[in-house]
């Protein structure tokens, strides 16, 4: 299977943090100089990929993310012209996550490339530490007893405050979401790493995280997703405001909170039908194809 690199020629910057304002042969030459043949390929769909790649930049080099989007049609680069592809809206994203202080992987570079006929988009992100959650539900009893309630009890709050600020994402799913376990404080930190449906609520907050494991035969035990399922309600309820909930629904709101999410998280999965993935996230491809200019 080939994989999509960047492209090395008619690169043009659309935005860039102030650090990484290099003009477009700069970015063209640290391309050219990675091996993609053994480079690591996070990910990989058709006409996307995403890379984890050292860049020999005019700092130095850096380990960094990079995610290339080709525009498989004309209202593909229609789309991006207007500011409205994948990469820019995962770039808006982001900031606005990181402006309410989530965790979320930081854009450093929106490129346009263009190489044989064919344009992409091209996103330079740091590099955050962590495995993909995926991989952690794919391997149970690889973390204690203990960690695992917690990374179930943080997921709850998280998905709780993003709803709250109305940064509900219908992508927030365990591949997109990586667990950092070598933290100073011991508590482990969690960093979203792709942003582009922020704002666009699914039929219910939690839903993502429960329908892409199911779809790929890793769904955590029934504990593990009671935990995550209370500390969502307990977080709902901690942040309505003042007695509302109290009198909606009686004493001890967040648990009949959490008995509601229960059920309807269970029939909205019923509902949804076969939940496998159109691309296994615990499968990696390897071999690489160049977009243009040289690999």
């Amino acid at each position: 299977m080939v994989v999509l690199t960047p492209p090395t020629q008619h690169i043009h910057p659309i935005r860039c943090a102030r650090e990484y304002r290099f003009p477009p042969r700069v970015w063209a030459e640290a391309f050219a100089g990675v091996d993609w043949s053994s480079a690591r390929c996070l990910s990989e769909k058709p006409g996307r990929a995403v890379w984890r790649v050292v860049l020999d930049l005019p700092d130095g080099p850096e380990e960094l993310v990079v995610k290339v989007c080709m525009h498989r049609s004309i209202v593909d680069s229609a789309r991006s012209v207007a500011h409205l592809g994948r990469l820019q809206r995962q770039w808006r994203g982001a900031a606005r996550l990181s402006r309410k202080g989530f965790g979320v992987a930081r854009g450093l570079a929106l490129l346009r490339g263009r190489a044989g006929g064919r344009s992409c988009d091209v996103l330079v992100m740091a590099s955050a530490p962590g495995v993909p959650l995926i991989d952690l539900m794919a391997s149970p009893g690889s973390l204690g007893v203990r960690t695992e309630h917690e990374i179930a009890r943080l997921l709850g709050e998280l998905v709780s405050l993003l709803d709250g600020e109305r940064l509900h994402s219908k992508d927030l799913k365990p591949s997109n979401i990586l667990v950092d376990l070598d933290t100073e404080d011991g508590v482990p930190a969690l960093t979203i790493i792709d942003s582009d449906t922020v704002g666009h609520r699914p039929d219910h907050p939690l839903l993502p995280l429960l329908l892409e494991p199911m779809g790929v035969g890793v769904l955590p035990r029934r504990s593990l997703l009671a935990r995550a399922v209370k500390s969502w309600a307990w977080h709902e309820w901690l942040n309505a405001p003042y007695d509302t909930l109290e009198r909606e629904i009686g004493g001890r709101p967040e648990h009949e909170l959490a008995r509601r999410a229960w059920a309807e998280l269970e029939a909205l999965a019923e509902e949804h039908g076969d939940p496998t993935p159109r691309h296994d996230p615990l499968v990696r491809a390897a071999e690489p194809l160049t977009l243009g200019g040289t690999a």
